[in-house]
């Protein structure tokens, strides 16, 4: 019953661990697949930038007025790169911790696992032993009543 008892809550701890493991690779595509979309906007920004510049470039008589503008919306598309920038920093800081986190769990998990093997091995031995000494007992009782 002890035997059986520590199995079980080997195999609950378990079954929690992978659980964990499973929430953990789902947030860590999350957070891949939200780097994803942040370096498509990204993309798009610096080529909106780079057609931006080249449009003022063309200009060749433009009023201030026309020039303060398209000055203004570069900046603005820089300010935006530069959010976006730094949002793929940090989805990329969290996909790291996600990752050291899920090797942890993972670790944890196998070591558990280990565990209930060699628990499951150790219990299956004892009974291996228990049941060849009760045919022992047996063999030993029939060569008396042969002998006798």
């Amino acid at each position: 019953m002890k035997n059986n008892n520590l199995e079980f809550r080997l195999q609950t701890v378990l079954t929690v661990r992978e659980y964990q493991e499973k929430q953990l690779q789902s947030e860590l595509f999350q957070i891949n697949k939200a780097i994803e979309q942040e370096s498509q906007v990204l993309s798009e920004l610096n080529d909106e930038i780079e057609s931006a510049i080249f449009e003022e470039s063309t200009i060749v008589k433009a009023r201030a007025e026309e020039l303060q503008v398209s000055k203004a919306f570069i900046d603005i598309l820089a300010t935006k790169k530069d959010d976006h920038e730094h949002k793929i920093v940090d989805f990329e800081v969290k996909e790291k911790e996600k990752r050291d986190e899920l090797v942890v769990k993972r670790q944890s998990k196998h070591m558990l696992q280990t565990l209930k093997n060699t628990h499951i091995e150790k219990v299956r031995k004892e009974n291996d032993a228990k049941l060849q000494k009760v045919i022992d007992d047996f063999a030993n009782r029939e060569r008396r009543k042969i002998g006798e």
